[in-house]
């Protein structure tokens, strides 16, 4: 989403806007309409609610309910800012459930103005505006006059994400000759914003504890915190909880979908149960508003009524049936798991195997090169270290648009990997397509005679290599350099990948009515790369096959990943735009 400021001023250079007078206390008019049952709530959001009314009534010492901080929050939103949604610019008036909780983060205050609640940990399902509403309070916390020489934080998982969500768009804002916003390149060591009229400033982290560590902040802001502090979470909790024990001033406020379920037992998740454990204790500093499905008793994954409890933006980002359609795709796929983490808020350990074993039993299929003879192909070489395998994988467009695909497999003797890899390597060693060196490194001379035979017999279009895994390994900057073979360096980051690895599962996707479009000769070594793959999703929701977390070798999956990916690069893209009955 790209944001705009209308005719902008410092937020504290003229008078507050008047609040509607049906918005007066939007926060409460929501905590009730969850407690008397109007607004579908799980049980954790329902006594957060009853709790907020309660203390209404009965405040913590020292402290008062002033909703009139969050509705200037919401106002300045509505009246400054602009959202740019499917083509169109419309305000940014802040959704129910995001004045109900950022409502609660602010509207508790003392004599001073400092904050009741210190530390806020917020779960939403996917794509119900957490990054907006982020984004917006950044905005409007720099340019708030009434607290100038402000220094926020805001923490995300990486440097690219943060480039997306935060600096693109404030260059845009600064593009603005109204405005007094500027901002660093997110290459610098420590990017930035900062207003100038305010002199405050925000600094820009990747979720790790050292780049966390030797601030002083009025505010901390953790986008996605689930999976960025999923590093070395206890670490950088600890650096962002010191922070705000320095300030009564600061806040820590963090809006997250939960991390993958193997994260659930992890420091985080102890964390995050010790904040659970402080809502228990009515700890009035701590705030904790999970949506999500219940657990116990536990809502039905296909229980529409119950869908509500997690994405509280229905009607408005995305519709029943964009839910509809997505569990579809997830049952179809085996993948439930993660529709129920993404999409339903509640952590499990079932997300299931990224390509179930049977729909690769499903795609095999004989190869006959004399067949191919002559027609195009594309390839992925996943050129390891010469200690460890390395796999050719090439893949043919067919008329009616399915694909076959082969490959080919070179190891060394004995293999650097585990006991059951090495048992395996003893049944593959007298396949056609597997190579087995007689010494402890992969027989180059062995891939170099089946390059030189792929040319010769088939049409090569491209061979896409990581030429990044093998960096320091001469002989793989020797291959790259032979002109006959039309390598071409591909990366294997999920922003590169991402497409392709998605396009792999959906090519081998079948169900009793669907047969899978990916033909495969069948390979062992391609079955047991299948068994111990795992994949990880990245900040935009990118899939990326996880060397690190598989369980051995991947090397073939992602060799045929890349020829994939070398395929539809080959396809040209065409612009909705020049055939508007395209355009949904």
């Amino acid at each position: 989403a790209a944001f705009i400021v209308k005719q902008f001023k410092p937020t504290g250079s003229e008078p507050s806007p008047v609040p509607n007078p049906n918005r007066t206390d939007t926060a409460t008019d929501y905590a009730r309409a969850i407690v008397d049952g109007s607004v579908v709530a799980n049980h954790a959001i329902k006594a957060a609610a009853a709790k907020h009314l309660e203390r209404i009534e009965n405040p913590p010492a020292g402290y008062t309910w002033q909703p009139e901080r969050p509705e200037a929050f919401f106002d300045w939103c509505r009246d400054r800012l602009t959202i740019r949604t499917h083509g169109k610019a419309i305000p940014l008036d802040p959704l129910p459930w995001q004045r109900f909780a950022l409502g609660l983060c602010l509207g508790f205050v003392d004599a001073e103005g400092h904050p009741l609640v210190r530390t806020a940990g917020l779960e939403v399902a996917r794509g119900a505006g957490k990054s907006a509403i982020m984004l917006a309070l950044l905005l409007w916390r720099l340019t708030d006059e009434d607290e100038p020489h402000g220094q926020l934080v805001v923490v995300a998982q990486s440097l690219q994400q943060l480039a997306a969500l935060y600096v693109r768009p404030a260059i845009q804002i600064a593009d603005d000759s109204d405005l007094a916003i500027e901002c660093s390149t997110i290459t610098n060591v420590r990017p930035w914003i900062r207003c100038k009229a305010t002199d405050s400033s925000a600094v820009l982290c990747a979720g790790r504890a050292r780049t966390i560590q030797g601030y002083s902040p009025t505010m901390i802001l953790v986008d996605e915190g689930g999976e960025t502090i999923a590093g070395d979470p206890e670490e950088a909790l600890s650096a962002l909880e010191m922070s705000v024990a320095k300030d009564r001033r600061c806040q820590l406020i963090s809006i997250t979908t939960p991390p993958p379920s193997e994260l659930s037992d992890g420091p985080y998740m102890r964390r995050r149960v010790g904040w659970q454990q402080s809502v228990e204790e009515d700890d009035p500093t701590v705030l904790f508003l999970p949506w999500g499905i219940d657990a116990d008793p536990p809502d039905d994954v296909s229980d529409e009524t119950a869908w509500p409890k997690a994405y509280p933006a229905f009607g408005v980002i995305q519709s029943v049936e964009d839910y509809r359609r997505d569990l579809a795709l997830a049952i179809r796929q085996e993948n439930v798991g993660e529709f129920e983490r993404r999409r339903l808020c509640r952590w499990n350990t079932r997300g299931g195997l990224w390509i179930p074993g049977e729909w690769l039993e499903r795609a095999e299929h004989p190869f006959d090169p004399e067949e191919m003879r002559g027609k195009q192909c594309y390839a992925g070489l996943d050129c390891s270290k010469s200690i460890d395998v390395t796999s050719l994988a090439v893949v043919w467009p067919l008329p009616g648009g399915s694909v076959l695909s082969a490959s080919w497999h070179f190891f060394p003797t004995p293999s650097s990997r585990s006991q059951r890899y090495q048992s395996n390597l003893e049944t593959w060693k007298d396949l056609e397509h597997v190579h087995v060196a007689e010494g402890p490194l992969v027989d180059y001379d062995a891939l170099r005679l089946r390059l030189d035979w792929l040319v010769d017999t088939f049409d090569v279009v491209e061979i896409n290599i990581d030429r990044y895994s093998a960096k320091g390994d001469t002989t793989v900057a020797e291959l790259m350099a032979e002109p006959r073979w039309p390598f071409k360096s591909c990366s294997q980051t999920a922003e590169s990948m991402g497409g392709p690895t998605t396009q792999l599962r959906t090519w081998l996707a079948c169900d009793a009515t669907h047969d899978p479009i990916l033909k495969i000769r069948p390979c062992p070594v391609m079955r047991y790369a299948l068994g111990c793959c795992r994949v990880e999703i990245d900040w935009a929701g990118n899939p990326r096959i996880s060397k690190r977390k598989s369980t051995d070798s991947v090397d073939a999956i992602l060799a045929l990943t890349m020829a994939g990916k070398s395929l539809i690069d080959s396809i040209p893209q065409r612009s909705a735009f020049e055939n508007p009955s395209a355009i949904i």
